[in-house]
């Protein structure tokens, strides 16, 4: 299965599963799997900003600390 793959808006399966829930378990096995952390959707969020904005922290942080790496 590909993670990375986008669909017509350039959403992959981080950023929707950012965007919809604050399951950090799904979003670790999706990073697991190659999910690129840095891809951006057309409006130019990416999946950080996502998470953000739906109030889902624990991804957000989760997210930003692959950054740091």
């Amino acid at each position: 299965m590909n993670f990375t793959y986008p669909c017509g808006r350039g959403h992959t399966s981080v950023h929707t599963a950012a965007f919809h829930d604050d399951n950090v378990a799904l979003i670790k096995l999706l990073l697991e799997h190659g999910a690129d952390v840095d891809a951006k959707v057309e409006d130019g969020n990416d999946a950080v900003s996502l998470a953000k904005e739906r109030g889902n922290l624990r991804v957000a942080e989760l997210l930003e600390s692959r950054f740091e790496n």
